[in-house]
């Protein structure tokens, strides 16, 4: 989707406990620069992905510098994004 992701910084893997079981949970702090129209289409892709249990657990987005003084139509305003994502993962170490 044409998306420039840059890592900010990743977090020590940390363990929670849910119900029964116990789950590796992987935070990741992003930057994603694109068009608002590239941002939902990986926002989408990161709802279909391999990961079911990955979560956005804050999102931040702000308008970029648009390159002409003319309005953007709305499929390119300039966007840049602040994610912080997590990745639940099952521990086999809780059986």
């Amino acid at each position: 989707c044409e998306v420039k992701v840059v890592p900010i910084e990743t977090q020590p893997q940390a363990t929670v406990t849910v119900g029964e079981h116990d789950y590796n949970i992987f935070r990741l702090n992003v930057v994603v620069e694109g068009s608002l129209d590239q941002l939902l289409a990986f926002i989408a892709g990161l709802e279909k992905g391999e990961f079911e249990t990955l979560i956005i657990e804050h999102l931040e987005v702000d308008r970029g510098i648009e390159e002409a003084e003319e309005e953007s139509a709305e499929d390119t305003i300039p966007v840049i994004a602040s994610f912080d994502l997590a990745v639940y993962t099952w521990s086999a170490i809780s059986e």
